[in-house]
């Protein structure tokens, strides 16, 4: 519930138009070609704020309810500006926890031991019951780290292992989310486009390649 009330004010007032900004630059970058990647950009948002802001939601959200969540609460809920995507196995689940392993995006080897982990999505820790062995794509941040407890921040993808390789170019991105907000010259309009297609039309690709490589 704290984390529906939070993502409504993250995406009005300010928050807004950082946002929708963030999603628009995103569409005329590098991942354009991603699958939902306006969806991926809004989660990086709420933990994050935009690339070229200093404005993050969370900090902001805490400040305008600052009467309601005790320090201890507050310190808690920081902590979701650490969440940090990735490619996670999942493990097995028992007491409202879901064991979690990252793994590196690009061989898939184990980069972390595994850790416990609550789940901000709908039905919560339920949601992984039948996945147990399966990759997920996801947001996870640290949540009572006393006790080895992180939080899955609830937007994310399964896939199986074989289809994993496609989501290191988002998880690199996303990491870095400014690289991705730099507009790609033949999106800046209609005319651009096409002056780059008959450019392409006419290079010689073998010798550009290989002056470069």
């Amino acid at each position: 519930k704290v984390k529906f009330e939070f993502a409504e004010f993250a995406a009005t007032g300010a928050g807004r138009n950082l946002m929708r900004g963030f999603e628009r630059q995103a569409k005329h970058g590098i991942l354009d070609f991603f699958p939902e990647i306006d969806h991926w950009c809004m989660e990086e948002f709420l933990w994050h704020g935009a690339p070229d802001s200093d404005w993050n939601p969370i900090d902001h959200f805490l400040a305008a309810t600052a009467d309601r969540f005790p320090p201890a609460a507050r310190q808690q809920l920081a902590r979701w500006k650490q969440a940090r995507i990735g490619l996670f196995e999942v493990g097995d689940c028992a007491e409202d926890l879901v064991a979690l392993r990252e793994l590196d995006p690009l061989t898939l080897q184990p980069v972390a031991a595994w850790i416990r982990s609550i789940s901000l999505n709908i039905g919560g820790v339920n949601f992984y019951a039948k996945q147990k062995g399966m990759i997920t794509l996801t947001y996870v941040a640290p949540w009572a780290p006393e006790q080895n407890i992180y939080c899955a921040m609830g937007y994310g993808v399964g896939l199986p292992r074989g289809d994993c390789a496609l989501a290191a170019p988002l998880i690199f991105g996303m990491r870095n989310a400014k690289a991705i907000t730099f507009p790609l010259p033949w999106k800046a309009g209609k005319i651009a486009q096409q002056q780059f297609f008959e450019q392409w039309a006419r290079r010689d690709w073998h010798g550009w390649v290989r002056e470069r490589v």
